[in-house]
This record gives C-alpha cells, structure tokens and sequence, in this order.
C-alpha cells in the first residue's frame, strides 16, 4: 500500500513495484483532514486485485501472480530507502490475512478491535503499546515488529501517539511522524 506524493498524488496497492498494482482513480488530497481505513485485497481464485477505501472498492485490476513475500516487511516505509520514503502521518493498526475479504467483510470490522484469532488473520498489529521498541503481533503465529532500525531506542523512531478519535491530516504534516517498524 503506497500513499504517493509523486505519481499524480494517488493512492495505491502494489504487489510487484513498480509494475502490478491498483491505483486510486482520485488524489490523495481527498483524503486529507480526516481519518480513512484502507485496505489491499488480491483474490487468487478472481486474479484480482482491489483497493478498499472506507469500506468501498474504488479500484480493480486484473493480477495474475503469487503474492510471495520473503524478505522484511516495512510498513510506514519503502522497501528500497526505509530512511528516506516514509509515510507522514499516523497509521492506527495494520491486519493481514490469508483470504481475500469482501468489501462487506472489511466494512464488518473496520471500526473494530481484533481478538487475533480470526480465521484468515494471520497478523494483526492494533499498534496500542504506547511506548516501546516492539509493536506485538495479536495472533498466535509471533509476528512481532521492531520499530525503527535498530532494537535500541534513537532520535529517528517512530512517535507513539495517543489517539482520542479521529486524527486530522493536513498537507503541512509530511515530515512530522516519520520512520517505520520493520
């Protein structure tokens, strides 16, 4: 999932940068100011892949490969300059799953906390903490992520932030959360 300031301002789900993925036929100026739940679905039975906003499809496209993923996941961040290509803003909670859901199923549990034992849900981050260097993996498969670079505490973490509500997101915001966990 790539929030884009270069390629036209979009929104985008990509499975094999830069060439497969699906993007948001809108900017992404739409959405800010306001809180969004995005989702990336792939269905290998339909070799689709669909972008969920808010718990609608507003983008298909036809996909026909494995989605194998064997190295790091980096989520606020790109794969390629994890110190350069991040996502300014904050991100609420992170799920994966082994099935492709149905915009009706994303809409279900969208504004809803996890158990973690979801059939499907093979990682689920609600990012709670509040402090700390490690965001815990609610299922049982440990899939526990490391904020930052380094185990260690330094100056370019991650901010944890205390959200009551929704948070606004302004133009002016890139630069201000920066760095990822891995």
């Amino acid at each position: 999932m790539a929030w884009g300031r270069g390629n036209n301002n979009t929104v985008r789900f990509t499975v094999d940068y830069p060439a497969d993925g699906v993007v948001d036929p809108r900017s992404n100026s739409i959405y800010l100011g306001q809180w969004h739940h995005f989702a990336g679905v792939y269905s290998s039975s339909d070799q689709l892949l669909t972008l969920v906003v808010d718990g609608i499809a507003v983008a298909t496209e036809s996909y026909a490969g494995p989605l194998l993923h064997t190295s790091d996941l980096y989520i606020g961040s790109a794969v390629f300059e994890p110190d350069q290509e991040t996502f300014n803003g904050v991100i609420d909670e992170i799920r994966i799953w082994s099935v492709a859901r149905t915009p009706e199923d994303i809409r279900s549990t969208m504004f809803t906390q996890l158990s973690g034992t979801e059939s499907g849900l093979i990682a689920y981050w609600p990012l709670n903490e509040g402090a700390g260097q490690v965001a815990h993996d609610m299922t049982s498969n440990g899939n526990d992520g490391q904020l930052g670079a380094s185990p260690g505490p330094d100056l370019l973490d991650p901010e944890w932030v205390v959200i009551d509500g929704w948070v606004p997101v302004e133009q002016s915001s890139w630069g201000q959360i920066k760095r990822a966990f891995r």
